[in-house]
């Protein structure tokens, strides 16, 4: 079951939003960017920047990620590529719910694609696992705070184990790349 946005705001499994009566949509909350990184690629198969999924997790490495800076002008030009990003937005779900991020329809129709996975039940923190890619040749100029997708917070119907994983209380990524002087 939906859970009304408005229910969000006021309970606040959502907080951080921008303009609460902007953001707040029919059927969830609108999100916008915070942050947006690029895949670190120096030109060659590098192994170093590979990610690495296994099953218990004891082999996984996320790929190095770079912040792009953002213009005078508060935006940025991005070529065809994927890039993640972060939300302004921050979550805290209870044990019986769960979000889930969709596109953004101007977004599908400027050949731009955004994916989510599923937040968990009791995850607490911001959307910082939004992959954005663009399938347009001509890229896409995306404005600070631009409002990319929608966050849907579902009812389970039941008391779920709250998450306890490694991305808990995130608010930023984790995997940015530190470069040497």
């Amino acid at each position: 079951m939906l859970k009304d946005p408005r229910k969000c705001i006021k309970d606040n499994t959502v907080q951080g939003l921008i303009n609460t009566e902007q953001q707040v949509q029919q059927c969830g909350i609108d999100v916008t960017v915070s942050a947006v990184y690029k895949f670190v690629y120096d030109g060659l198969a590098d192994f170093a920047h590979r990610g690495v999924i296994d099953f218990d997790n004891k082999s996984r490495k996320l790929p190095e990620v770079e912040p792009i800076p953002w213009s005078k002008g508060n935006f940025i030009i991005l070529a065809p590529l994927s890039y993640i990003v972060t939300t302004n937005e921050v979550f805290q779900f209870e044990n019986d719910e769960f979000g889930h991020v969709y596109p953004r329809s101007s977004l599908n129709r400027c050949g731009v694609s955004l994916e989510s996975a599923i937040f968990d039940p009791g995850y607490f923190g911001s959307a910082t696992v939004l992959l954005l890619t663009v399938h347009n040749p001509n890229g896409l100029i995306l404005h600070r705070n631009a409002k990319i997708g929608q966050m849907l917070v579902f009812k389970t119907g039941f008391q779920a184990r709250k998450y306890r994983g490694e991305y808990q209380g995130q608010t930023s990524i984790v995997n940015v790349v530190k470069r040497r002087k």
